[in-house]
């Protein structure tokens, strides 16, 4: 199964005048992150579980799900991850 792979491309923009970075936002309807759950699991075990370095978790996702990612495309998985089990820890749905 290959992956869908859609990307937008943010223009951004520097000030001449006074050095302000400006940047096209994302369209209203799409997601931050639109990666499907079974790839941010399968990072999540790679990173926690398998204590896997980034470029070794790179290698395995590329190799069992065909996905071309990034470093920081891991690194935000991890961040959205890291804040969906904080919140059901806080509601007591899962235990530390």
């Amino acid at each position: 199964m290959a992956p869908l792979v859609i990307e937008h491309r943010l223009h951004r923009l520097l000030c001449s005048c006074c050095s302000t970075s400006t940047c096209m936002p994302l369209p209203t309807d799409v997601e931050a992150i639109r990666d499907r759950p079974r790839l941010i699991s399968l990072v999540g075990l790679m990173d926690r579980a398998c204590a896997l370095s980034f470029r070794k978790s790179l290698a395995c996702i590329r190799q069992l799900e065909g996905a071309e990612i990034s470093y920081s495309t891991i690194a935000t998985m991890l961040r959205h991850l890291s804040a969906a089990l904080a919140q059901a820890i806080a509601a007591g749905s899962l235990r530390r």
